[in-house]
């Protein structure tokens, strides 16, 4: 999803080939196979035959490949100007990547009270989120203020996977009351248009989600 808002971002038009994920198991496709040999996952980014893996990995490689040069073009720059606030970027990327993800993703991945530990953790990582967002002097409502930046583009999938978690868990996540900063960021990310036409049906999530969760509790995986 992240690297289809990069891309709608920059006006690059492409091919997309997607796999199947709802099958189990999982029959991975040669072309995937042959493009990411070392982790087999997706997303890939084929540009002049050459493969680029990897989400964050990717979005970098989009703002290199196709930076914003001319003055009335920076608002598609994917990273702020100034080196600082472009380190300010490449930190909240990295958190949002292998921190809120990986932890979030184990509501899916986990069973019962591992699940719960789960929802606990991710909900401390939304609340800390929403108080460091409050912190960012760049403006409102993304992080670097009115556009799309790669850490925005790394969160957004949440705009699809919080229905996930929230079903799954059966609980909810803070409210606009507790987390006002990252309440006004979801509803901000949740109307732009390079958000809404890449973003994943939540039903369609939830739905593979408890497909994978019924397998985990028949030991199928």
């Amino acid at each position: 999803m992240s690297v289809k808002m990069a891309l709608a971002e920059k006006g690059i038009k492409y091919e997309v080939f997607e796999e199947e994920a709802a099958t189990f198991p999982v029959v991975k496709t040669d072309l995937l196979l042959r493009s990411n040999p070392v982790r087999k996952q997706v997303p890939v980014l084929i540009h002049r035959g050459l493969p680029v893996a990897e989400s964050l990995v990717i979005l970098e490689y989009i703002e290199e490949t196709w930076p914003a040069s001319e003055e009335l073009d920076l608002r598609k720059a994917l990273l702020p100007q100034s080196p600082y606030e472009r380190s300010a970027a490449q930190f909240w990327a990295d958190f949002c990547n292998k921190k809120f993800w990986e932890t979030s993703l184990l509501i899916m991945k986990k069973l019962d009270g591992e699940q719960i530990q789960a929802w606990n953790d991710t909900a401390q990582l939304y609340i800390t989120l929403d108080r460091e967002m409050s912190k960012l002097p760049y403006g409102k409502p993304f992080f670097f203020g009115e556009h799309l930046t790669i850490p925005d583009l790394v969160l957004a999938p949440l705009v699809s996977w919080i229905t996930v978690y929230e079903g799954l868990a059966n609980r909810k996540f803070p409210d606009a009351k507790e987390c006002p900063r990252l309440a006004e960021w979801l509803d901000a990310i949740s109307m732009h248009p390079n958000v809404k036409c890449s973003i994943a049906d939540p039903r369609m999530l939830l739905d593979n989600a408890i497909r994978f969760q019924q397998r985990l509790r028949d030991k199928a995986i």
